[in-house]
């Protein structure tokens, strides 16, 4: 993720913002989530900026709003809904994370 350079983000103009970000479109994502999920995300935002106090360090602020966004971002995609259940219906094999770092890495390269 973008939000986890190695440097510490010390500036606010150095956090993250969705590049489609408009006050519309955080409406539209936020409409999406649940009573349950937005107690989360305001749980997790507020942990996030206890710990960027304590480490002189914005990054984990940028860790959840980046999280929460693309997670939103996905989960509004069309078919999400129908996606997700035939995933969760699949009995396959599940990969291990070195195939998945292998495959990725064949990816990249």
């Amino acid at each position: 993720m973008s939000a986890m350079a190695t440097q510490k983000v010390r500036e606010p103009e150095n956090l993250y913002v969705p590049p489609q970000y408009t006050p519309k479109f955080a409406k539209k994502l936020m409409d999406e989530l649940s009573p349950e999920a937005g107690r989360l995300f305001f749980q997790e935002v507020f942990e996030a900026i206890n710990e960027a106090k304590t480490e002189a360090d914005l990054r984990p602020i940028n860790l959840v709003v980046e999280t929460w966004f693309r997670t939103l971002l996905f989960q509004t995609r069309p078919k999400f809904d129908q996606k997700w259940r035939e995933m969760e219906a699949t009995d396959g094999p599940r990969m291990t994370l070195e195939e998945i770092q292998r495959r990725r890495a064949n990816r990249i390269a």
